[in-house]
């Protein structure tokens, strides 16, 4: 049985803490191609009771201060040819 993917709300309201597995991918306007960002980081620094969506809210590239582009949650390796994305923002 295939996984059930989550809706782009139920992502948005859900905590950090409990996706710890999962990774961002990010695409700022500087830098052109996407990043990964593992929860368990955002966590560890930013602590588990935020939600995604205000951890997307607050995304900024390091080196043009600009918000990202694009924001995607995905579980496991996100770059994997049949990893699923949910896209955030």
């Amino acid at each position: 049985m295939p996984p059930v993917i989550p809706t782009r709300p139920a992502l948005l309201a859900a905590r950090v803490g409990d996706l710890l597995a999962w990774h961002l991918v990010v695409r700022c306007p500087c830098r052109g191609y996407p990043r990964s960002i593992p929860l368990a980081d955002i966590a560890a620094e930013h602590g588990r009771r935020l939600t995604l969506g205000q951890v997307a809210a607050r995304l900024r590239c390091a080196r043009c201060g600009e918000p990202p582009q694009s924001v995607r949650a995905s579980p496991g390796d996100p770059f994997a040819s049949r990893a699923w994305k949910v896209i955030l923002k």
